[in-house]
């Protein structure tokens, strides 16, 4: 028999969203009739716009033909969408040469983490998106430090235990908080004294409203000395199933800049060609519609948010991401889970899927179909939504 490799048995027997899904199942096959609406998983609603696809259509026709035909392309990323990607996001702070066009920035931190599992202790915020967890775990021996972030220190993480590699998210998921200007400096002022790097998760960026909060970490001065970026296509364009994202390694990160090319190179042959064409028009004639599904999501947040506070529930986040995060007053988390999905016919997230940080706490999501928008306000402002459960 092969030997399992011991990594593997550090992690939890089910990922989370696997378990929400099972739950949800078994549900559904005791209540066939049940109308659920989904606030969990945060995967997009909102259909492409017309002219990502039309002009996708003759591409992909292009593509039958001796002149429009392409092989192998340059797995860094076709040179027009990473210009595109520097125009829209960095203007005069980051170079073509710095973007590493990829599968979604999922992808991307776990071949960081194979990369960058040299270094440790790692800093993790705890609740954290499960990824830079579990990619840690089975990418190395590097000992963890799970830096609580809650009501009390304002979701800001510590910095005991000297880490030297950091995994920081802001627009935050799964708290739907947001770092300031200050926190995200010292946060910067930190690796730079102790040699340490960041890896800045900016995927949510495009909720934040206003000047107040940083859209990127390259906002902050020496940032690129200490930090790779990584952002992706799925939120803000609906590119959930069609995967496409980036990453940025500036070239004053000196060597580590050519080992991720040399690693990028190695392991991954580039982003689809269809995703890319589709990623130079949203960038180009396609972003503004983009912008308006992003606000249809933050009204949903919006919307959500509001009716939760005024029904006196404790909530946190919303106002610069998709998702709110909830106090469940005594519950565990999945308990209030199993109540949301039996009295409310709402599908949530536990906060203890995202670490012990986040027990005591569930995740909404605002990326449910505006359609529906209505519908799931009345069953979060009753306290019992029982009598209409089918319809």
């Amino acid at each position: 028999m092969v030997e399992r490799n011991p990594r593997s048995t550090k992690l939890s027997k089910s990922y989370l969203f696997r378990e929400v899904a099972d739950r949800v199942q078994s549900y559904k096959r005791k209540n066939p009739g049940a109308v659920l609406y989904n606030l969990g998983i945060g995967d997009t609603t909102i259909p492409l716009p017309q002219v990502v696809t039309q002009s996708l259509s003759g591409f992909f026709e292009s593509l039958s033909t001796e002149e429009g035909y392409l092989g192998y392309q340059n797995e860094q990323g076709n040179e027009l969408l990473r210009k595109s990607i520097i125009e829209r996001f960095y203007p005069d702070t980051i170079t073509p040469d710095e973007v590493f066009v990829s599968d979604g920035a999922k992808c991307d931190i776990g071949r960081l983490q194979i990369l960058l599992s040299h270094l440790s202790p790692v800093l993790i915020q705890d609740p954290t998106y499960p990824v830079y967890r579990d990619g840690t775990l089975l990418s190395g021996d590097q000992s963890l430090i799970y830096a609580v972030c809650n009501p009390e220190n304002d979701f800001f993480p510590n910095f005991s235990g000297s880490p030297k590699l950091l995994y920081i998210c802001s627009p935050n998921n799964p708290t739907g908080t947001v770092l300031t200007y200050t926190q995200l400096t010292h946060l910067v002022s930190y690796a730079k004294e102790h040699g340490a790097l960041i890896i800045f998760d900016a995927a949510y960026r495009y909720f934040i409203q206003g000047e107040q909060h940083p859209r990127t970490i390259y906002e902050i001065p020496g940032a690129k000395e200490i930090a790779i970026e990584v952002n992706s296509f799925s939120k803000f364009a609906g590119f959930t199933g069609i995967r496409l994202g980036w990453s940025i390694v500036p070239k004053t990160l000196k060597g580590l800049y050519d080992d991720y090319a040399r690693l990028h190179s190695t392991i991954f042959n580039g982003a689809s060609i269809l995703a890319q064409k589709c990623g130079e028009v949203v960038l180009q004639e396609g972003f503004e519609a983009c912008m308006a599904s992003v606000e249809e999501y933050r009204a949903n947040t919006k919307a959500m948010r509001d009716a939760l506070l005024s029904e006196g529930e404790t909530v946190y986040g919303g106002e610069h991401a998709p998702y709110v995060w909830i106090e469940t007053k005594g519950k565990s988390s999945w308990e209030a889970f199993q109540y949301y999905l039996e009295e409310k016919q709402l599908i949530v997230t536990p906060g203890s899927g995202f670490g012990k940080g986040g027990e005591g706490f569930v995740r909404l999501s605002g990326f449910f179909h505006p359609s529906t928008r209505s519908a799931i306000l009345d069953r979060l402002a009753c306290s019992s939504y029982t009598s209409t459960l089918y319809s």
